[in-house]
């Protein structure tokens, strides 16, 4: 057919669609619906970057808009209604979990480290504790116009279909005026070939001007293979101690979920809200601000960094690495020195492959809530039938032995609780989220009571190590989480509680500790002989801490934490 038969039928075809009334009407909805449908996708990237000023917001909705119209005219040239609605279902599906994902880990949604998670997440978003904001509205801002594509007029493809010519040439003037909005951004050198030259210097410039999108596939070229992960650990200097010869400390490590850094403060109608945690703060070695790392692998990132005094990964859970050996894990050195190693977790063994990854570490023996035979009781177990399946089992061993317990109960959205314990002093609090939160946290501090009562009376001998694992995800006029976001570096604290059998007290105010400070305080005060590469130090010697505080490629002051955490407080009490 000759070029200028194909024009000459392609202007026939424009006249007789303008010319029907429902093929006008066809033509109008789609063109409404693709503008909302960009301002959608504008304002969901939107809440997911640190500046939002109006000139940003126009230049992603004018981006947006041209992707929109590029795409869409061949997405409803399809006859099936099927594959549009699947089409608009996974870029649905996909913006509200990157939103989610946002909101809960300060940081974008990467394609392999989700995968890696997938199982985790469903688990989550079936125990409803992922988070969810009056924002995911929007996602559904389109719908109403889609529904009307559907239902009230013809399917658009005959119509698109009749007119391909035009939304070819669309596609062509968007691809045109794309090229140089991007010739200008590459004079400006803040093009996307320039971008990925800098990509591990921040993502926000990529999200800010190209979308999560683009960001997400980026990262999965940039990380395509995920044994080179491993190399990307950073260990510290070789740090060395000698057996003392006196008698070896049992060790229980107790990690607390969402567990804040204002819990111990806390007061409802000035009553402490966790009185045993309050008391423990001027009876122990106290950290109150313990920079927690919340990072690509969720709760299991606390004990990873813990237990093997590295940072972990920022955009991948490191517990899930296969082929890892965990070459300076801290229960390697415990069990090298004739200890009983033992792990206890109040969920199912398989969640973040704690079942694989525990023995690697050097744990003997670990009990999930299976193993233990308990019940589940809202999401995992009760943390008092897990405390006393634990106290009773340390009985059975002989000492010394290290032990980690990994709690349950006051996972979000902090409902477990409700399954067996309710204390009515916070039924007068609005939001039902901070109430469940407050109640959880009652329990949680009495059942630690009861713990830590029953280990100093059966293992006077034992050094007792209790601390949150990450804040709890609540920004409300009730109760604030501690953290502070500083460009793309989202800081979370948590408390951080040593007991020694000689009962040492000291409340550090001043300094910021972090996870990695956790081992090389613990080996030195057990009195074995060890050896491991740390860039933490020695929490039972605080004046002697001087070393900054490593987190996602940076280094921080632990002074500048702490006032950097309080400067940011007073301002939103302000």
């Amino acid at each position: 057919m000759k070029i200028a038969e194909v024009i000459s039928r392609q202007k026939k075809n424009i006249y007789e669609v303008l010319t029907r009334q429902y093929s006008r009407r066809t033509l109008v909805l789609m063109a409404l619906f693709m503008l909302v449908n960009a301002l959608k996708v504008s304002l969901v990237n939107l809440q997911m970057i640190t500046e939002r000023t109006p000139e940003i917001f126009l230049y992603k909705f004018g981006f947006t808009l041209l992707l929109v119209l590029m795409i869409y005219p061949f997405v409803f040239m399809l006859r099936p209604r099927f594959p549009v609605m699947l089409f608009y279902g996974v870029q649905v599906l996909y913006l509200g979990i990157s939103l989610s994902y946002y909101q809960y880990f300060h940081k974008y949604l990467h394609f392999r480290g989700a995968l890696s998670v997938f199982r985790e997440g469903m688990t989550a978003t079936l125990n409803s504790s992922a988070p969810v904001s009056p924002w995911h509205l929007v996602l559904l801002l389109d719908l109403p116009v889609l529904v009307l594509l559907v239902k009230k007029v013809r399917w658009p493809a005959p119509v698109v279909r009749r007119i391909w010519a035009v939304a070819l040439l669309s596609a062509v003037l968007c691809v045109v005026t794309l090229g140089r909005v991007e010739a200008h951004n590459f004079s400006q050198k803040v093009s996307f070939v320039q971008n990925v030259k800098n990509y591990y210097e921040g993502e926000q410039e990529i999200v800010e001007r190209y979308g999560t999108l683009f960001n997400a596939f980026l990262n999965l070229y940039e990380n395509r293979d995920v044994s080179h992960l491993i190399r990307d650990f950073t260990y510290g200097p070789l740090i060395h101690g000698e057996a003392t010869g006196e008698k070896s400390l049992n060790v229980v490590m107790v990690q607390v979920e969402s567990l804040d850094a204002a819990v111990p403060e806390l007061l409802h109608k000035g009553q402490p809200v966790a009185p045993f945690l309050r008391e423990l703060a001027g009876s122990s070695v106290y950290y109150p601000r313990t920079l927690s790392y919340h990072l690509g692998g969720s709760t299991s990132d606390a004990e990873f960094s813990v237990l093997n005094s590295i940072h972990p990964l920022v955009d991948y859970p490191s517990i899930k690495l296969d082929d890892y050996t965990y070459p300076n894990s801290m229960v390697k050195q415990y069990l090298g020195a004739g200890y009983r190693t033992v792990g206890f977790h109040g969920n199912v063994g398989g969640f973040f492959n704690r079942n694989l990854a525990y023995p690697k570490m050097g744990f003997q023996e670990f009990h999930d809530i299976d193993s233990m035979g308990l019940k589940e009781a809202g999401w995992g177990a009760p943390d008092q039938d897990v405390f006393s399946f634990a106290l009773q089992h340390l009985e059975s061993l002989e000492e010394p032995f290290f032990a980690q317990i990994v709690t349950m109960t006051s996972h979000g959205p902090f409902t477990n609780a409700g399954h067996y314990y309710q204390n009515l002093a916070y039924e007068d609090v609005e939001s039902e989220r901070v109430r469940n939160y407050l109640n959880s946290v009652s329990y949680v501090d009495r059942a630690l009571a009861q713990l830590v009562g029953e280990l100093r009376s059966r293992f006077p001998d034992t050094l007792i190590v209790i601390y949150g694992d990450h804040t709890p995800s609540i920004r409300e006029a009730e109760f604030t989480q501690t953290s502070f976001k500083e460009e793309e570096n989202y800081f979370e604290f948590v408390p951080l509680y040593i007991l020694t059998p000689d009962r040492q007290v000291h409340r550090e105010d001043a300094l910021a500790a972090s996870f990695l400070d956790v081992a090389p305080t613990v080996l030195k005060a057990s009195g074995i002989g060890y050896s491991i590469r740390t860039d933490g130090e020695d929490l039972l010697q605080p004046m002697r801490l001087s070393n900054p505080v490593p987190f996602r490629g940076n280094w921080f002051s632990r002074q500048t934490l702490v006032r950097d955490l309080l400067i940011r407080q007073d301002t939103m009490d302000q």
